[in-house]
């Protein structure tokens, strides 16, 4: 994906305060009240903007049914319809925020989360280095999966352990900088939970 214009904070281990992060709080508060007409609204220092990108259990079945019924000649297209939608729906299950679209000169998280290219914003980083993506980075999240609300802890990376036979979670918070990392997925899920209810008001 094409690099977005951010800057990052000058001490990689900083970890941002609390209070620069509750006026995003109180933006994706609003925000859930504006889902449908998806206008931009202030989020802190950047001029942010949220997708109604929620994926209903309905939604993937219809897809899945239309794949099925459609002509061979139309097939791929309806796969690729089906497969996206599928993919998102498990990804928000899960709580994993990622960049997984880029649109018109704007990062598309998969909590809904749009930043344009061209905005600067300040990165918040972990306490360790986890490799993330900038999206990863900005604070303005909503919460997984009900697409709703705010979260300053985030789970942002997974792998799978082929010796238990399940995937791996990493998750970190962008106030105090602490992380874990491939944990369960309810392990990782209840980290997120707790630092939503000790790291904001």
């Amino acid at each position: 994906s094409p690099s977005a214009c951010l800057v990052p904070t000058a001490q990689p281990r900083t970890v941002v305060p609390k209070e620069d992060l509750l006026a995003m709080i109180d933006t994706a508060r609003r925000a859930d009240h504006q889902r449908k007409h998806r206008g931009p609204v202030r989020a802190g220092l950047a001029m942010s903007q949220y997708r109604d990108n929620k994926v209903e259990e309905a939604e993937v079945k219809v897809l899945r049914q239309e794949l099925e019924d459609a002509p061979v000649e139309r097939k791929i297209g309806r796969w690729g319809a089906y497969r996206h939608s599928a993919r998102l729906r498990r990804d928000q299950n899960q709580g994993y925020h990622w960049h997984y679209l880029s649109s018109s000169g704007v990062m598309v998280c998969t909590c809904g989360l749009e930043v344009s290219k061209d905005e600067v914003l300040e990165l918040h980083h972990p306490e360790v280095n986890l490799k993330l993506q900038p999206l990863q980075m900005v604070a303005g999240h909503r919460n997984l999966p009900s697409c709703e609300g705010v979260t300053v802890a985030l789970i942002v990376n997974f792998r799978f352990d082929w010796e238990i036979g399940d995937y791996l979670w990493t998750a970190y918070c962008q106030v105090c900088g602490k992380s874990v990392v491939e944990i369960r997925n309810d392990e990782a899920k209840a980290f997120v939970e707790g630092h939503n209810q000790s790291c904001q008001r």
